[in-house]
């Protein structure tokens, strides 16, 4: 049986009251926010995270929720501690993985060259991802914001129609954002992309950056070459093959993300919600509660046991995300229940709140996701609900979800569960159900994020958004600096 609230430590009922009082009406303010990890985030470091989390509390973020500590074989904290001589085969650790990787040509002799050909000889399942390609003299990129022509067509989302005229190829821009990329699905043997100076001009080195997500299929590819040509018909190749040296793909790099992060939020003093392990296959409907609840309950205890020490952890949330249309058949509602109060139990043995972040789809029935709830949280006493409020994916409106929220609120209240918003301050641009594109978003307006704040205030207790370090950091400048300025305007003005 789930221990029952009135048995827990004061340690937990202190942490409760924190996140579990009820108020008639939340300041509508952001106070959290859910951070999902990739490799670029992986590497900020202390000081790095230092910063974020910084930008995050001068607008009054004192929250930060870890979508997930571990993702399919990914795991964001190292696998082995390093004070433990302990060196047997544990998860795999981070490997360069969710980042961006650089080949670097360098010309045999001196070149000059009216016309310059990359090719990129590809080794993907699926996708291979250029950000952008550099051709320097010297330390001068000639190529920045110059035309070029492609080879085959991008694919999908990530075209490039601004390439004749200097597209993203060479824009300036190499971050790890799909909107930045030019993308070929399945491309085949070769990509060429082939540059006019329209006189001859010396060249000293090439560098192309490339995208690597093992979960989204995008791999680096085998290598590059350069050729030169003085007519733009016949090309003669330069040098060798440019390849990734021997292991560079499969690298495995010892991180502590998850302490970077803890350490950082401990000097600001703030508080860190650790996600736990997602199976990827989840997604795909695949889900086993007791196989599920085992996994996670050793990874919380393993966490607990690295991490436990630090004032900055709060809590521990489950990833899966529950939706209103995947349990509704008795059977499936009982497997998530079992998860549920398995994973509860487990987190309130040790002293930890648990928290899980659902969502809604399109037309919802407040009422029937309520009773639904009402019957999961008697069995399954889970401690705090952050719902998605599904505005930024297009399944909804705020007004179509203000329903949901309303109903919600009735029975949090009477099982004592903390409802939070998990407000989302993007905007879903391609993809389902917008269009049959790539999935690909932007930053929200702020009149959206000030809508969602105000309507659905009076029914939870606390907003957290996903997500900052993607759609609202000034670290990323652009439209998640202009979100971020627009949302200390409206701070300053609901100043008296």
């Amino acid at each position: 049986m789930p221990v029952g609230r009135l048995a827990r430590s004061l340690t937990l009922v202190g942490v409760l009251t924190m996140v579990s009082a009820t108020v008639a009406q939340t300041e509508p303010v952001l106070s959290g926010t859910f951070v999902q990890l990739n490799n670029q985030l992986a590497n900020l470091g202390e000081d790095g995270w230092l910063a974020e989390l910084s930008y995050m509390q001068a607008v009054g973020m004192d929250t930060v929720i870890v979508q997930y500590s571990r993702y399919g074989g990914v795991s964001y904290f190292p696998a082995v501690d390093p004070g433990n001589d302990d060196t047997s085969e544990s998860t795999e650790v981070l490997p360069p993985d969710e980042s961006i990787a650089t080949l670097r040509w360098v010309a045999p002799a001196e070149l000059r060259a009216r016309h310059l050909r990359v090719s990129v000889v590809p080794d993907s399942r699926e996708w291979t991802m250029i950000p952008e390609i550099r051709v320097l003299n010297g330390e001068e990129n000639i190529v920045a914001g110059r035309g070029y022509t492609v080879e085959p067509a991008p694919a999908g989302n990530y075209l490039d129609p601004e390439a004749g005229s200097g597209g993203k190829l060479t824009d300036g821009l190499a971050n790890f954002a799909w909107s930045d990329m030019v993308g070929w699905q399945n491309p085949g043997k070769q990509i060429t992309i082939e540059f006019d100076f329209d006189e001859p001009t010396e060249v000293d080195a090439v560098e192309v950056d490339f995208m690597r997500s093992d979960i989204s299929n995008v791999d680096l590819p085998s290598s590059i070459a350069i050729a030169a040509s003085g007519d733009g018909e016949r090309f003669l190749s330069l040098g060798q093959p440019v390849v990734w040296s021997a292991g560079e793909q499969d690298q495995k790099v010892e991180l502590d993300p998850l302490g970077d992060l803890l350490a950082a939020a401990e000097t600001l003093d703030m508080k860190v919600w650790l996600g736990l392990s997602l199976d990827p296959t989840y997604w795909q409907g695949v889900f086993d509660p007791l196989a599920s609840a085992e996994t996670n309950i050793e990874l919380m205890k393993e966490l607990e046991s690295r991490y436990g020490s630090s004032p900055a952890l709060a809590g521990y949330y489950l990833p899966e995300e529950i939706d209103d249309r995947s349990f509704i058949e008795a059977k499936a509602h009982a497997a998530m229940v079992e998860y549920l109060a398995s994973m509860a139990e487990a987190g309130h043995e040790i002293d930890r709140p648990v928290m899980v972040a659902p969502y809604f789809g399109m037309n919802p029935n407040a009422d029937a996701y309520a009773d639904w709830w009402d019957e999961t949280l008697a069995a399954a006493p889970i401690d705090v609900i952050a719902m998605q409020d599904g505005v930024g994916t297009k399944r909804t409106t705020v007004e179509e979800g203000v329903p949901v929220y309303r109903a919600l609120k009735e029975v949090t209240d009477r099982h004592d569960v903390a409802l939070w918003s998990d407000l989302e301050v993007f905007e879903q641009v391609h993809g389902w159900p917008v269009d049959g594109l790539a999935w690909q978003a932007q930053s929200a307006n702020i009149n959206t994020v000030i809508e969602q704040l105000e309507l659905e205030a009076p029914y939870v207790d606390k907003f957290v958004v996903f997500d900052f370090s993607h759609y609202m950091s000034p670290r990323l400048g652009g439209e998640a600096l202009e979100l971020y300025q627009g949302y200390q305007e409206y701070l300053e003005d609901r100043t008296p």
